[in-house]
């Protein structure tokens, strides 16, 4: 049996196209380290690439700003880390190319100590014709660092300082706090005893 044509159905098919463009994110890591007691990080972590170039659609790439890891814990971490983690792409992100699929994270990791230095009160920015007596007249340092820089801190490498301008702007203030002016690259932390000193005030007769 022949069949006759007798008219075509038409409807209409969207076809999207995209501008593909590429950029450069950065890599936010996902590792955790949990370190053994008394040991830390000498120097922040590097992870290399530390960025990694995208590619696809636009509106897709404009979009993402940044790239994660997979995630991942260590425990009881008393040496240098090196790891190695995949990237993971926005779940949003379809049909974007990676120059990477993986990165690795390095850290120096060293065992940390505790010194102690004495200094003295240090008021700046005093009015001439004011005289401050501060209690107490020294201050007590306890500072943490590496094991390996330990050695290498001097008491000179800390500059605490009180500001004066502290009471000038409010006059019901009676006692300053301390300000770290200048601390050695070398110190992971550091704390202040006591964490405020009281002042007399005394003009000077002439």
């Amino acid at each position: 049996k022949e069949s006759t044509l007798l008219k075509f159905l038409t409807d209409t098919i969207f076809v999207e196209f995209s501008k593909n463009i590429s950029k450069k994110v950065p890599i936010i890591s996902g590792l955790k380290i949990n370190f053994k007691l008394g040991y830390n990080l000498i120097e922040d972590l590097r992870i290399t690439p530390d960025s990694i170039k995208i590619s696809g659609p636009k509106r897709v790439i404009d979009s993402i700003f940044e790239v994660s890891t997979t995630k991942k814990e260590i425990n009881d971490i008393y040496e240098d880390v090196i790891e190695e983690l995949y990237i993971k792409l926005p779940s949003k992100a379809k049909n974007v190319f990676i120059t990477n699929e993986k990165i690795t994270i390095e850290g120096k990791v060293d065992k940390f100590t505790e010194g102690t230095f004495v200094l003295p009160v240090t008021i700046v920015n005093k009015p001439e014709g004011i005289k401050i007596a501060p209690f107490p007249k020294e201050i007590e340092v306890v500072y943490q660092s590496a094991l390996s820089h330990f050695s290498k801190i001097k008491k000179n490498d800390i500059t605490i300082v009180f500001d004066y301008s502290q009471y000038q702007r409010d006059s019901l203030v009676r006692y300053l706090t301390p300000i770290v002016k200048e601390k050695s690259s070398l110190i992971s932390s550091l704390k202040i005893n006591p964490t405020q000193i009281e002042f007399l005030i005394q003009k000077n007769e002439w």
